[in-house]
């Protein structure tokens, strides 16, 4: 496992991940991951469609009559369980049960698809290491566009911005390397949040009851669901999780007497922190005059259009 205090310069696996779960993908989505694919071919990039049914490509790939190049996947989501039931891991406080429990229960009834994805990508990552994007991510390509994996030093980036206050942005644009620290600790903070939603959150008294009652819930969830799964699963995990990990990597940030401090320790914090910045998370994201999307830095040497930042100023 790599470590904060441990860089280790490194390249991302050649792997591009997309999750789609529930019901058959929409068309648009495939045909962008279809013109990624192709691009990504060119320099040996696997890509891989993780879901819950093969059917949920099929029928919109039959639909549209297309085929896809030899280095397009379409993956099951129970594929993980061969790594994780070996992983030391999951040998510990039943976490094996409880990933899928969680996943389970989000897949049925009164859905929640978006958290059932957000702890399939931490585990593809963890696993696997290399690329995520939600299906939604816009890409700029052309007949010309060559990938080029990124080289890093402590073997995380995602989309966002970091300072010394903590991390900002999604969990939309992510890349890693296999068994990276903040993956561990994003899934433990989800283990840790769903236990304590079920015994002292707003459905504790009913989340383990019948399906009827579960529905009950529906007002609640309409009004609720979403800013509770950017904490519970999604954007609100990985911020406290890359926030962990910066802790244990800079030094204590020194108490400013006045607003611009000079001194050698604050300076040295500086330091520190913009080669964290450059080397963990260089997707960095603009928002000129708080537009509702993120323009991306390039990633993978191409430009890309996170739609997350419109998700969460709309629930801030």
């Amino acid at each position: 496992m790599l470590t904060a205090t441990q860089p280790v310069s490194s390249t991302f696996p050649a792997k591009i991940h997309f999750i789609w779960v529930g019901g058959p993908i929409p068309e648009h989505y495939l045909r962008s991951i279809q013109r990624l694919a192709i691009a990504a071919k060119k320099t040996g990039i696997e890509v891989s469609l993780w879901t819950d049914a093969q059917a949920h490509y099929e029928r919109t790939a039959e639909k549209l009559a297309m085929s896809m190049p030899d280095n397009f996947r379409v993956r099951d989501i129970h594929e993980l369980d061969t790594g994780m039931q070996r992983d030391s891991f999951y040998q510990q406080d039943k976490r094996y049960e409880r990933f899928w429990s969680y996943i389970n229960r989000e897949m049925v009834g009164l859905k929640n698809l978006a958290a059932a994805s957000d702890i399939l990508r931490y585990e593809i990552l963890r696993q696997e290491g290399g690329y995520y994007f939600d299906t939604d991510t816009e890409f700029y390509l052309d007949e010309n566009t060559i990938l080029k994996l990124d080289n890093v030093d402590y073997g995380f980036k995602k989309i966002g911005h970091l300072s010394r206050e903590g991390a900002e942005g999604g969990n939309d644009i992510m890349a890693a390397v296999p068994g990276h620290a903040i993956l561990e600790r994003a899934l433990l903070l989800v283990f840790e949040r769903y236990r304590d939603l079920d015994t002292q959150g707003p459905l504790s008294q009913s989340i383990h009851q019948t399906m009827d009652d579960k529905r009950k819930l529906a007002e609640f969830m309409f009004h609720g669901r979403r800013p509770l799964t950017i904490e519970l699963s999604g954007p609100g995990v990985m911020r406290d999780a890359m926030k962990s990990y910066m802790t244990t990597f800079l030094p204590p940030y020194p108490p400013l007497e006045k607003k611009w401090d000079k001194s050698p320790s604050a300076r040295e914090f500086a330091r520190k922190l913009a080669e964290f910045r450059i080397q963990l998370a260089a997707y960095e994201a603009q928002n000129p005059k708080r537009k509702l999307f993120f323009t991306g830095d390039r990633v993978l040497d191409i430009k890309v259009v996170s739609h997350s930042f419109r998700s969460n100023m709309a629930y801030a």
